[in-house]
């Protein structure tokens, strides 16, 4: 099966998952971007079988060339956009926080405690660096003594593989779900995204430190959050997962069915 990704500006990361975990299991992808080249030409020269567009495309001019060329299109919507009385008739999925599992098949070596992203300096970063904090960032550099520089976003997942644990300045489920992929412990004050009998919701900075230290400390403590992590992620939050709903969503089950067996490589 050929598929065309088109790129949104808005979520790339949704798009490039689909496009990764379709290459992933063996399909033919494309991650396609309206500015490079139209809608009708991109549909005409790559001849695909299925398109994937993040949001409504009810009217664009990529439903135009589907319709013309009669290629299935799938809509992947937010749990915040309803469709409309127009857009029933819209083949389309809803979309769940997942992992890019492509990004993170990396060696697994626990080289840091804990790591963090950031762009500008920040109290958190401050009270935690006694605990061996290690504070990373895409753009801008910051100064304090323990950040490690610049990255790009491959080398991102490479460290997120090399560390026991990320503290997450805000809440990003997306980031959550890369996190367990990679062996690494999401660390969030009053983290409502992992329930808490897999980890502790903790609620103050008092238990938040002494939880770090914890998973510092004790390797099978950790290895239990860990399991219990990836238990919860292989049940339905990654890109694998979303894009066998694509198929479900064009009646291709046996597509659907393959797809979810290629996570038995990554468990």
């Amino acid at each position: 099966m050929r598929i065309l990704v088109k790129s949104d500006d808005v979520n790339p990361r949704v798009m490039e998952g689909l496009h990764n975990a379709a290459f992933d299991c063996g399909f033919t992808s494309l991650i396609w971007n309206e500015r490079a080249k139209a809608s009708f030409d991109i549909v005409h020269e790559f001849n695909p079988d299925l398109v994937i567009c993040y949001g409504s495309s009810a009217g664009s001019a990529i439903e135009s060339a589907c319709n013309n060329y009669s290629v299935d299109i799938v809509n992947v919507l937010s749990d915040e956009q309803a469709l409309t009385s127009k857009e029933e008739s819209l083949k389309a999925i809803c979309y769940k926080p997942s992992a890019d599992l492509l990004k993170c098949d990396q060696d697994r070596t626990k080289e840091h405690d804990i790591i963090t992203l950031s762009e500008m300096q920040n109290r958190q970063i401050l009270k935690l660096s006694k605990l061996g904090l290690k504070c990373f960032s895409y753009n801008n550099r910051i100064s304090l003594p323990c950040y490690l520089g610049t990255v790009t976003s491959e080398e991102s997942h490479q460290l997120l593989c090399s560390s026991k644990m990320f503290l997450l300045l805000s809440e990003d489920e997306e980031l959550m779900c890369n996190c367990i992929a990679s062996d690494c412990i999401p660390m969030f004050l009053n983290n409502n995204f992992l329930t808490d009998d897999i980890l502790e919701g903790y609620r103050t900075q008092e238990s938040f430190e002494l939880g770090i230290q914890k998973v510092i400390s004790d390797d099978e403590y950790r290895a239990g959050i860990v399991d219990k992590s990836r238990q919860f992620l292989f049940s339905n939050h990654t890109y694998h997962h979303r894009l066998s709903e694509v198929m479900k969503a064009i009646k291709k089950d046996e597509e659907a069915t393959s797809i979810l067996k290629r996570l038995e490589d990554y468990k």
